[in-house]
């Protein structure tokens, strides 16, 4: 159908007209319908209740458009064809800058059935199309007030990302770059001074500095990396579960191999039992590596660094438990890239990666991962992955046409 557009400065005078006081910081509503009656009903109604209103009749233009208006709230016919409601809401979904726009879906009628399907389906709330204008307005304040709040919480995570950022990027690349800066500079001009231990020990404190610097953008590039597959890589996501790992085996390997590295072989304490799981070697030696030496940074020397691995209905579970300083409820909830708490209380390294990357490995393979903690005692993280005889059942029912939720459902902890 034809887009019919709606003249802002016909309406503002109308409103002026009634004596209406016009809103100067009025909040930006799209609206779909390619209904034209309904979509100027629904039109009149808000743009008379002072919100600045923008119609889409044809839904071929609601992408393009919600990009360039970047509207505070979304209203959209559940009728509306090519693409259909469902189709423009997972696209918004799916848009890392639109994502958290409110979505309010116009269902048919007010039957109980449509109104769970649209909530069911990502919509933040539903309103019948025969619902009266006080009805209607109550539903978009509702939303534009649980929209600010959520930008405003959006706003806050990302002034505190920035100074988390900005508090330790300099740090964790200016110590290392000192030490190894520092060292050559001295071993240039006095070198003749040094004897050959000196020189030995002094080449292992660069060498760890090295280290530390590789281990930094290492990090950081292997989370962009996990990012952009989980994101958009169902080729690269398939390729990688080809490969099985015999957990038992590997675990007791790796933590020997820590242990001695940490120097904590007398504190790590293993139950293992046997299993198989999909995953990439390298990706599990890194997940399993960094949730250990979290727990040794953490935790101090003498004190049990206790790791369970086990399956667990359709899981392998590896618990790793740490005697540590533990976590507040308010830092587990915060958990994620580039986020150190109590950095300034207690020397640290690195940017927080460790566990946002342990995460991104978990979806990366139908897992997940979970913290527990009790502040100033100790800490518990689960990392979860299915086990190699569920993948190939889950495998099995993608093949048979099972829609993918059940099968998430089916891949589940419980």
């Amino acid at each position: 159908m034809t887009e019919r557009p709606f003249s802002y400065r016909s309406r503002c005078r109308r409103h002026f007209a009634k004596g209406e006081a016009m809103n100067i910081n009025m909040n930006k509503i799209l609206i779909i319908d390619d209904e034209i009656n309904e979509l100027e009903k629904l039109n009149e109604i808000l743009s008379g209740a002072g919100y600045r209103t923008i119609s889409i009749s044809d839904a071929k233009y609601v992408l393009r458009t919600t990009v360039a208006e970047m509207p505070d709230l979304i209203i959209c016919s559940a009728r509306i064809s090519e693409p259909g409601c469902y189709d423009i809401l997972k696209t918004i979904r799916e848009n890392v800058s639109l994502c958290v726009i409110p979505f309010i879906l116009i269902t048919a009628g007010d039957e109980i059935s449509s109104f769970r399907e649209g909530m069911a389906r990502g919509a933040d709330d539903c309103i019948a199309r025969n619902d009266d204008r006080e009805t209607i307005l109550t539903a978009v304040k509702q939303r534009l007030l649980s929209g600010e709040r959520k930008r405003l919480q959006c706003e806050a995570r990302m002034d505190e990302l920035r100074d988390c950022i900005a508090y330790s990027m300099p740090h964790e690349i200016y110590t290392p770059l000192s030490i190894i800066f520092g060292y050559a500079d001295l071993l240039k001009q006095n070198h003749e001074k040094f004897s050959h231990f000196d020189i030995i020990e002094i080449t292992d404190d660069i060498t760890a500095a090295a280290r530390r610097m590789q281990t930094l953008f290492g990090n950081v590039l292997l989370y962009a990396k996990l990012e952009m597959i989980c994101a958009d890589g169902e080729t690269e996501r398939s390729a990688l579960k080809n490969e099985t790992v015999k957990v038992k085996e590997f675990i007791e390997n790796l933590t020997a191999e820590l242990g001695r590295e940490l120097e904590r072989e007398n504190d790590i304490k293993l139950i293992a039992e046997e299993g198989l799981i999909v995953m990439n070697e390298e990706f599990l030696c890194k997940a399993l590596t960094e949730i250990i030496n979290n727990a040794a940074k953490f935790s101090g020397k003498g004190s049990a660094i206790e790791i369970d691995a086990r399956t667990v209905n359709d899981m392998y579970v590896l618990s790793i438990k740490d005697n540590g300083r533990g976590m507040s409820c308010e830092e587990i909830t915060k958990l994620g890239a580039y986020l150190q708490f109590e950095r300034k209380f207690y020397e640290q390294q690195g940017l927080g990666l460790g566990l946002a990357i342990v995460k991104k490995i978990a979806e990366l393979y139908r897992g997940r991962l979970s913290v527990e903690s009790e502040y100033g005692i100790s800490t518990t993280v689960r990392f979860c992955i299915p086990s190699a005889e569920t993948e190939r059942q889950s495998e099995s029912f993608e093949g048979a046409g099972v829609d993918k939720t059940a099968k998430i459902l089916y891949n589940s902890p419980h």
